[in-house]
């Protein structure tokens, strides 16, 4: 890929999108999560100075449901931006604290993702052959099975990202939108 231009930029992006996502169109997927307000998340590191954390479920393809918390600071700054912190591969979730409550101490709005089937996440997906079977992949690289013309695995990775930041668009329009990752996550 090699991009000179903006009109390069926009040209590869749709052809990018439209690998991911399989369509003509090449454009990201405008669908909301299920949203619960106000939950406790017990399985997240211990934060301070959060008004209230919401759980995001993203529903995707074989039954695959992916969660992704959004953490509202108590003191939110007057600057209006979020930030979407990925844990990576075999990072504990505390791998990504002291990241995340630097961003709501100054006032950001925190979106925390895991990769599919690790952490909070399900680990069970339907089978690619049989839709009434539960299976749990030992790894993302058991998931060529699942890999067809119509449909790209990178939408387990990808598509809870683009429906988190459709909910914060929506709901808090943003001033900016940062992304932090670690590892695989990055």
């Amino acid at each position: 890929m090699t991009v000179h231009t903006e009109a390069d930029t926009e040209r590869l992006r749709r052809l990018l999108v439209a690998e991911v996502w399989k369509s003509a169109d090449g454009r990201l997927p405008d669908a909301l999560p299920e949203v619960e307000h106000g939950v406790t998340a017990p399985e997240l590191p211990a934060f301070t100075g959060v008004r209230r954390i919401d759980r995001l479920t993203v529903s995707l393809p074989y039954g695959l449901r992916s969660v992704v918390y959004l953490l509202l600071p108590r003191r939110a700054g007057t600057h209006g931006r979020f930030a979407l912190y990925h844990n990576g591969h075999g990072e504990t979730p505390e791998t990504m604290q002291r990241t995340a409550q630097a961003l709501l101490d100054a006032g950001y709005g925190v979106l925390l993702c895991a990769m599919p089937l690790y952490h909070w996440n399900p680990k069970q997906l339907q089978s690619p052959t049989d839709p009434d079977t539960l299976v749990t992949p030992e790894s993302h690289n058991d998931l060529g099975p699942w890999e067809t013309d119509t449909f790209s695995t990178l939408r387990f990775f990808l598509e809870p990202l683009a429906v988190a930041v459709n909910h914060v668009s929506c709901t808090h329009r943003p001033s900016s939108l940062q992304m932090i990752g670690l590892s695989g996550g990055g």
